[in-house]
């Protein structure tokens, strides 16, 4: 039995209560215990298909990057109750995904300005078809057996074309969703293309946005992911105020003057006939 899929059986039991994984979660339970608890994992899958040229590809690279070094968007991370789990990667062909950037624990400015430095570091790992199921399945894996347990879990899948390879990605959304994971899209082509994402790719709690091409895919990301992670996130609540107690001195007070306005009222009645 493979640690990938004791980790994998550990994190469905923990998230689904699955009573057909207990033996699975009982050979793990170290792991079962030391989870991480966040706000939310969310799992960044880019397109590197065949149709992306280089120069394409650094646009998205660097839209991820500069992205995550907007203000904007540090601060919503900066905001959460346990921060947020994330983690990058490549994906072509069916037998082509990679994880680029490890999973990791954004909760401070800097964090997210390292992660943001590591996707900037990354190369290009694949040139292939267009696998957009495979890339579901694999992003579903990467949230079931990373070390983190998200009150939210969530793939992003940004892609220019439609799956020519492997499972078909309306399959693949469907098992995904029966595990409680939401996923977004980014559509970058044409009004059609977005229409495929809604129909073959997003969840029913997902959304997609879409960019006609990839000269505005920073603009585009940037705006999916401060809304991802802004709606994954749990905001800790501010400090509860209490109200004055009112002293019994006022009370007293308050009560005279009651009278008073009473008496007056019944002083200012005329007679009954």
């Amino acid at each position: 039995m493979s640690l990938s899929f004791l980790l994998a059986s550990a994190k469905a039991a923990i998230t689904g209560g699955a009573v057909t994984l207990a033996v699975s979660v009982l050979a793990a339970p170290s792991y079962a215990a030391s989870l991480v608890p966040v706000d939310l994992e969310l799992w960044l899958g880019v397109d590197v298909s065949g149709s992306i040229s280089p120069s394409e590809f650094n646009l998205q690279k660097n839209g991820y990057a500069n992205a995550f070094n907007s203000s904007a968007l540090q601060n919503v991370i900066a905001s959460s109750t346990n921060g947020v789990a994330v983690g990058y990667g490549y994906w072509s062909s069916s037998n082509q995904q990679n994880v680029a950037v490890n999973w990791t624990l954004l909760k401070t400015a800097q964090d997210v300005t390292n992660f943001a430095a590591a996707i900037a570091a990354t190369t290009r790992p694949f040139n292939g078809s267009t696998a957009v199921g495979a890339a579901i399945d694999f992003g579903v894996n990467q949230i079931l057996t990373n070390a983190f347990e998200g009150a939210q879990k969530t793939i992003d899948i940004s892609g220019d074309g439609t799956n020519n390879s492997g499972r078909q990605p309306a399959l693949a959304r469907n098992a995904a969703a029966a595990q409680g994971i939401t996923i977004n899209g980014l559509a970058i082509g044409s009004q059609s293309f977005e229409t495929y994402y809604k129909n073959n790719v997003i969840t029913a709690d997902g959304f997609v946005i879409r960019t006609p091409d990839l000269l505005g895919f920073e603009a585009a990301i940037k705006q999916k992911l401060t809304r991802e992670i802004g709606d994954g996130i749990v905001v800790p609540p501010g400090p509860v105020s209490t109200p004055e107690p009112v002293s019994g001195l006022a009370l007293g007070i308050a009560g005279i003057g009651l009278m008073a306005f009473r008496k007056r009222g019944e002083r200012g009645q005329s007679p009954a006939n």
